[in-house]
């Protein structure tokens, strides 16, 4: 059992403690007033374009809290409105690091993935995210074109073909898909795209070109087959 002296000494230590605590949480709520007050400035000056003032204030955050996810992907976002896409692509990644869970992260880090060419990354990016969001248009859109930029024509067929579905007014889908399907020697598939313009009352002198490309392959293929009998 404890002495009295004992029984006194851990007594005033338990109201020390209690007194503590109790002082702190006027600071800890002081401070996180704070830290909303900042984050709601920073975030109006984002929207009125002051991306400079708006930087500073979340680097000070993250400069009192290096695990603030949240002033780490602002600087992420801001850096990549300057194009400083190396950068911002180091943001988001210790961003998720630390909240892999913030609404636009992966999307973000995609996008900046892409911009400098980092293709297979920025494809795990936009994979994860189009598991979430099936038939998103913009994630088929990147998806399709990430593969064509990394020469997998055969892989961007499929999610190029349902951009043109979703959009049907858009040119340049168009053409990039007719190009997939000539270089994956896909010919018929070429010869689909020009009668799907010609249906939507669509000219494109390329994919016209094309198209005559794969028709002559096809006619060569055809010929060749025939001598071989």
């Amino acid at each position: 059992m404890f002495s009295r002296a004992k029984a006194g000494n851990f007594g005033a230590i338990l109201t020390c403690m209690i007194m503590a605590a109790l002082l702190a949480t006027p600071i800890l709520r002081a401070q996180e007033q704070d830290r909303t007050q900042l984050r709601l400035q920073a975030m109006a000056l984002e929207q009125k374009g002051q991306n400079s003032e708006a930087e500073e204030i979340w680097a000070a955050m993250v400069k009192a809290d290096a695990r603030d996810a949240e002033a780490l992907a602002h600087l992420g976002l801001l850096s990549a409105r300057e194009e400083h896409y190396v950068d911002a692509i180091d943001y988001y990644r210790r961003a998720i690091a630390i909240n892999s869970s913030l609404p636009g992260l992966q999307m973000n880090l995609g996008l900046a993935l892409f911009k400098v060419g980092q293709f297979p990354d920025a494809i795990k990016c936009f994979t994860s995210e189009i598991k979430k969001h099936p038939g998103d248009l913009r994630l088929t859109i990147l998806l399709g074109m990430a593969h064509f930029e990394m020469k997998d024509y055969l892989v961007a067929i499929p999610y190029l073909q349902r951009a043109t579905e979703r959009d049907p007014q858009s040119l340049a889908l168009y053409t990039t898909l007719a190009q997939s399907c000539l270089w994956s020697k896909q010919y018929p598939c070429v010869v689909k795209v020009q009668q799907q313009l010609v249906a939507l009352k669509e000219e494109s002198a390329e994919v016209d070109s094309l198209a005559r490309e794969a028709l002559d392959q096809m006619h060569e293929g055809a010929a060749a087959t025939e001598q071989q009998k």
